[in-house]
This record gives structure tokens, sequence and C-alpha cells, in this order.
């Protein structure tokens, strides 16, 4: 069931308002075609009736996806609420998702919705949470970008812009072309000019690109493209219960650029076509070669989960032994990307001992496979090494246009939406990198953007969470009393829950220090609570 509000909405074009119907709340659980409108930015487009002018409306949204215990809360900055509207408009969207959620399927992430600064930070928890890594994600926001541009180019510009970004223009541009097309054919009427259009750079991209030019490109291999288009209308136009039996006679030709025309032609699908298309996908997954494969890196990476739990904690020995035991490349990358950190040098030394005891053994067959697994994890480790690297320098000269910055406060609210764990982490670094090196008066400047960006992202937590960290910086229990005593009218029900809930991530984790001290301010706002509720009474 999808949820509207009647808005008035300012039209960025012409300036006037006009009213329009907005989704605030997308509740995944009651409706699933909204994940797909919020993923593929058809989520509350607007047309302006007085200019004709069309697009995305900026308003606050509140994400809901039971299956992953998920609720994020986006409020977009420009809006520049004040504090404490931006608490009640929280507090309400909250509020009015709870009503539609029965009492007993509540559970305690419902009271603590995550903030998310941008709307590509909302995209990406979602995508995250499917298991979707943030590489994938970034090189399809790219590519999508980089094919807005040659769009608004002009036929001279075209041809220095392919030249700007040759090394850019590959295959993938390419597939997503050809979905953008297929979609836009979908949607008939006022698309069949944009349909043309896209057609149209498709063919100017070919000779021009190095990628297209130097494989070759011919029509047949956009043939073959066009060919996966029809097989993909061959099964939407299919009963679906036929689906099992067609996904079997066309198997082999069901392969990754066909789940990857899926994905983007579902990104830009009308609602019921999307929502077709999610279940196509579903039964291709269980039915198909390709589809086996995403269901091996998803039983990779639980089975990963549960050795670690067995083990008492994910070891780089525990890696190892769930890569090499890993049936498939499906599985051992994704078993790779789980591990992150740990497939470091102690981690190929290990690696290194397999093969050697392997050729003690005269066991000639393990030691190449395992020769050969070490060859893919290197390979694999050095490009994720490349583009990490890519990612710190870009964080580092965002950091150092923060500090020459005349108007540090207005170049850190610009920047704000670019911030995240990584940039935190790196800036942090960089402070102690400082501290180290004996230069004090930079370490003093970083840890002063430290404190501001670190302000900014707490006025945008829920009111709960700001309690509970306020309450955190005190180290002595009188002050928390006095605090609690203060806020009195904060202790609802709904944030000693929050509380609890906290507590128990925390000793999950294993921060048994931080877990202590939440265990004594919660005792302590439970029996402010009970106080408050006992004056109240009397």
């Amino acid at each position: 069931m999808t949820f509207l509000t009647p808005t008035q909405v300012q039209c960025p074009a012409c300036g006037r308002p006009f009213p329009a119907q907005l989704e605030q709340i997308v509740d995944v659980g009651s409706d699933p075609t909204g994940k797909q409108r919020l993923l593929s930015g058809r989520l509350n487009v607007a047309t302006c009736p007085l200019c004709g002018s069309r697009g995305m409306v900026s308003t606050p949204l509140l994400y809901h996806d039971p299956a992953h215990d998920l609720m994020l809360i986006y409020v977009p900055t420009e809006l520049k609420l004040p504090q404490n509207e931006r608490e009640q408009l929280i507090g309400g969207l909250s509020r009015d998702l709870m009503t539609r959620i029965p009492m007993e399927a509540r559970k305690g992430y419902l009271f603590a919705p995550q903030m998310v600064l941008t709307m590509e930070g909302l995209v990406d928890r979602i995508l995250s949470a499917d298991g979707i890594s943030p590489e994938v994600v970034a090189e399809q926001r790219r590519r999508s970008q980089l094919i807005s541009r040659l769009l608004a180019a002009s036929e001279p510009e075209l041809e220095s812009l392919v030249k700007a970004h040759d090394d850019e223009i590959d295959e993938g541009i390419f597939q997503m072309l050809a979905a953008m097309i297929d979609s836009a054919r979908r949607e008939g009427g006022q698309d069949q000019e944009q349909t043309q259009t896209l057609i149209q750079l498709r063919n100017q991209l070919l000779p021009l690109a190095s990628w297209s030019r130097g494989r070759g490109i011919t029509p047949k291999m956009l043939d073959e493209q066009q060919v996966r288009l029809e097989m993909l209308e061959r099964f939407l136009a299919a009963e679906e219960s036929g689906w099992p039996d067609l996904a079997q006679q066309h198997d082999q030709d069901l392969d990754y650029q066909f789940f990857q025309l899926l994905t983007a032609v579902a990104g830009g699908a009308p609602e019921e076509t999307a929502a077709k298309l999610h279940r196509l996908r579903d039964q291709l997954v269980e039915h198909t070669t390709a589809g086996r494969d995403v269901q091996a890196r998803q039983a990779a990476v639980e089975g990963l989960k549960t050795a670690a739990d067995a083990a008492g904690g994910l070891g780089r020995e525990t890696l190892l032994q769930q890569i090499i035991s890993a049936d498939g490349d499906a599985a051992v990358e994704a078993l790779a990307l789980a591990g992150g950190p740990l497939m470091d040098y102690s981690f190929f030394l290990l690696l290194a001992d397999k093969i050697d005891a392997a050729h003690k053994k005269s066991d000639k067959q393990e030691a190449a496979r395992l020769s050969t697994l070490r060859s893919r994890l290197v390979a694999m480790t050095e490009e994720w090494e490349k583009a990490s690297r890519l990612h710190a320098e870009r964080v580092y000269g965002q950091i150092e246009d923060l500090l020459r910055a005349e108007d540090r406060e207005a170049a850190l609210n610009r920047l704000l939406p670019e911030i995240d764990e990584s940039f935190l982490a790196l800036l942090a670094g960089r402070r102690e990198a400082a501290h180290k090196a004996g230069q004090e008066e930079t370490a003093t400047r970083l840890e002063l953007l430290m404190d501001q960006v670190l302000a900014q992202i707490k006025a945008s937590a829920p009111p709960e969470i700001q309690l509970m960290n306020d309450l955190l910086e005190l180290e002595d229990d009188a002050a928390v009393r006095q605090m609690l005593d203060s806020r009195s009218d904060e202790l609802t029900p709904a944030l000693l829950e929050v509380m609890e809930q906290m507590l128990e991530n925390l000793r999950s984790n294993k921060r048994e220090t931080l877990a202590g001290r939440m265990a004594v301010i919660l005792e302590l706002a439970q029996q402010a609570g009970a106080g408050a509720t006992d004056q109240a009474a009397g």
C-alpha cells in the first residue's frame, strides 16, 4: 500500500507553488514496489502544471524494510529546518509508521532509526542491506552521471568529451544505455523522443570510444544485447508459472550480463512492471546457473558468520579455511569481500604455508589449486587497494579544501552530503599523523575541523540518540541523574527500549566497557522514569 501526503511544493524552474502528492514513508513490508521507485529515481517526481518542468521533489523520507530490520530517515539539508521542527518531523513520520505496524511485530530497531545525510547515502544503505558492495553502487552511479553529460553535449563537444573520458566508456556504459533505451521504449508516449536520443548517442559512441572501436563492436554484438532484451520480453509475456521451464530452456543464455540488464530495466520500469521483474529475478536466482552464483555468495557469507561464531570471532585462519573450502568463484569473491581487512600480509603467509604443505605431501593438484587461488586473491586485493587509494586521495583533497576555506562553515555545509564513516576515519588518521610528526598547529586545525563535522552530524541525529550521546559523555553518575531530571519529559518508554537495544548491541559486539556504562545509565533512566510516573500519578 502506497501512502501519499498532499503537499505544496515550489517549482525549481518557474518558482511558482503547486500541489503534489508525495511519499514521505516507504514501507517495503506493505509496498514492495516503493523500494524500486526510490532506487530508480522515480519516487516523488512531479510535473509543474504551470511550466511543464518535471523533476524529483526534495522532501523528508522515512524508509522501512522489515526483512532487514532497517529503518532509515533522510531529511534534505537544503530544507534548512530548525532543529525543533526537524525533531517534530522525524517523530511524526516515526509515529505514522508505527500506527501501521501491529504491536507484536514491533522491534527495537524501530525506536532507533538511522539518519542518513544524503539521498545517495540512503540508496547506498539500502543496497548494502541487499548485499550489493559499495564499489558496485559507486560504479553504477558514475556511469549514470557520465551518460547524462554525454547526452547534454552538442556534437562538437561530444568528441572531446569522449576523449576526456575514453577509459570510462566501457561495456558497462553500453549495457546501461541499452537498458535506458528499453525502459524509454516501454514508457512510450513522450519518451519516444528520448528513445531516439539514446539510440543516437549509442551509435555516435561506437566509432568514437576506444573500448568499442578497439574491440570491433559490430551490429551483431548489439543484436546480441537486443536478444537479451527480447528474451526479457518473452519472460514478461509468459505466465509466471512457466518461468522455471523457460529459464531451464535458456539457461546458457541467461548469463551475468542478462542479470545486469534485468536489474537496470527494473530500475526504470513502471511500478507494476518493476514488481514483476523482481519476482522474475527471484525465480531466475533459483532456476539458473548464473542465479545459483548469487545463492552461492549468500550461502558463503552465512557459512563464514557461523564459522566465526563457533571460533569466538572472525580470524585469518577461519577466513582462509572458508575461502579454501568455497565452491566456485562467486563464493570466493563474496568471502574475500566479507573478510576485507583480514586479507593482509599475514593472511597470505598462511596461504603460502598451505601451498608448501601440499607440496610436501606431493599433492600437486592441491598445490596448483591453492596457487591459482592465491593469484586470484592477490588480483582482487590489488584492485580494492587501488580503489581505496583513489578514494583516500579524494577525501584528503576535500580535507585540504576545508582547511583552506575562508568560510569553513559554508564549505562544510556544501560538503556535508558526501561525509561518511570513511571520511571521518581518514580525517582522524590525518590528525593523528600530524600529532606524531610534531605538526601541532596542523593537528589543532584538524581537531577543530573534526569537532565541527561531528557537531553537524550530532545535530542531525534523532532526539533519543542525542540524549543517549549526551548521557554517555558524562562520567559521573550524579551528573547523569541531574541531566535525566532536567530532561524528564524525554524519558519515554520508546527511549528506554532504544537504550535496551543499544545495550544489547554493545554486549553482542564485545564492547564491555561501554556496555557497562550503558547498563548504569539505563538503570538510572529507568529509576528516573518510574519516579516521574509516580509524581504524575500523585
